[in-house]
């Protein structure tokens, strides 16, 4: 028996079982999401293992690279190097690295002209 589109019962079996399987897909979302309420409601938030950096704990710092200096300021490192070749800004040498210490760099700050 060949399949007719235009026979009326084929048309009304094809419109159940759309509506049975939607009603089934419903039911099986509506279950999900309820699982994964269960378990989202067991489950503890995750505490953060690294401490947020305070601003604080950078102002404890007796001493910043060429690098962090320049973070933390806001410059360039030329505007730096040529702060410390002018001798306006002190740097001190600890082996292969260059440190400027934390009190002057506060007081090269504390020279700029306000603006």
């Amino acid at each position: 028996m060949p399949l007719n589109p235009a026979n009326p019962t084929l048309i009304d079996f094809f419109r159940h079982a759309r509506a049975a399987i939607d009603a089934l897909e419903k039911f099986v979302s509506e279950e999900t999401a309820g699982r994964q309420k269960a378990e989202l409601s067991r489950v503890k938030p995750a505490t953060p293992t690294v401490q947020p950096v305070s601003a604080k704990a950078d102002d404890a710092r007796l001493a910043y690279t060429i690098k962090e200096a320049c973070r933390k300021i806001g410059i360039s490192r030329s505007t730096l190097y040529q702060a410390m070749s002018s001798k306006r800004l002190r740097a001190v040498k600890s082996g292969r690295r260059t440190l400027i210490l934390a009190t002057d760099l506060q007081r090269w700050m504390d020279s700029w002209p306000d603006q």
